[in-house]
C-alpha cells in the first residue's frame, strides 16, 4: 500500500464525518487532528467519564471529540462531559455551556501552542524511536498535567499538508479554550474545514 494514499484516504474519511469520539493518552486525539485539518479537544482529566475505555495508561487517558468545527466540538463536549458513577475518577463540577460561552467576550487569556513539530509524515517514515518520541513533545504534558487542549487547523504547509495550533488552558477552562479557538477559526475562514485564505491574484 502506499503510503501517501493511505493518509490521504483517512483523511478524506475523517472529512466526510461529522464527529467521533477518540481517546487521548499523549496526543492521540490532537495530533490525528492537526495532521487531518479537523478540531480535536483533549478534556480536563475527569471532565468526560473513561467509562467503557480500554486504558493504556489509566491516570493519563482521556476521551474526547474529533469534529470539523470548533462549534460542534464545543456542543458533543457539552454532551459527553459531566458526572459518571461507573468512572471514580470523573468530576462532579458542572458543565458549562460551552456554545454560549464561546461567544461571549473575550478577556485576557494565557495559552500554549503548537501541536506537532512538523506536518504528517508517511508510514514508515521514522524508524528512530527518538524521532517518533519528539512527535509527542508538545502533546503529551497536557496529558500529564491533567489539563484540557485543543487542535484547530490554521494553514497548510508546503507539501500542502495540514497545519494545527494547539490551544492549553487550565484545569476545566474548556470554555476559554473554545472561545479563542473560535475566534481563530473565523480569521481563518473556513470553508466546510476546508482552509480559504485568499490568494494574491483575488
Amino acid at each position: 500500500m502506499n503510503p501517501k494514499i493511505d493518509i490521504d484516504h483517512i483523511c478524506a474519511l475523517v472529512k466526510d464525518t461529522a464527529a467521533a469520539l477518540g481517546s487521548d493518552t499523549g496526543g492521540s486525539i490532537r495530533q490525528p487532528g492537526a495532521f487531518c485539518g479537523v478540531v480535536g479537544l483533549k478534556p480536563t482529566y475527569g471532565r468526560v467519564s473513561r467509562y467503557g475505555l480500554v486504558a493504556f495508561a489509566s491516570s493519563l487517558d482521556t476521551i474526547g471529540p474529533i469534529t470539523r468545527t470548533v462549534e460542534d466540538n464545543a456542543l458533543l463536549t457539552q454532551i459527553i462531559a459531566g458526572f459518571d458513577p461507573r468512572d471514580s475518577t470523573s468530576s462532579t463540577r458542572p458543565v458549562p455551556d460551552y456554545q454560549k460561552e464561546m461567544k461571549g467576550k473575550m478577556s485576557s487569556i494565557k495559552a500554549a501552542y503548537l501541536t506537532t513539530p512538523e506536518p504528517a509524515f508517511l508510514l514508515g517514515e521514522k524508524e528512530d524511536p527518538i524521532a517518533m518520541y519528539l512527535s509527542d513533545i508538545f502533546t503529551v504534558t497536557a496529558n500529564l498535567a491533567g489539563i484540557p487542549a485543543l487542535t484547530v487547523p490554521v494553514g497548510l504547509s508546503k507539501e500542502n499538508l495540514h497545519l494545527g495550533i494547539q490551544i492549553m488552558a487550565n484545569f476545566f477552562q474548556e470554555s476559554s479554550i473554545f472561545k479563542l479557538a473560535f475566534l481563530l477559526e473565523k480569521k481563518v475562514k473556513f470553508d466546510n474545514n476546508k482552509l480559504n485564505f485568499h490568494s494574491k491574484e483575488e
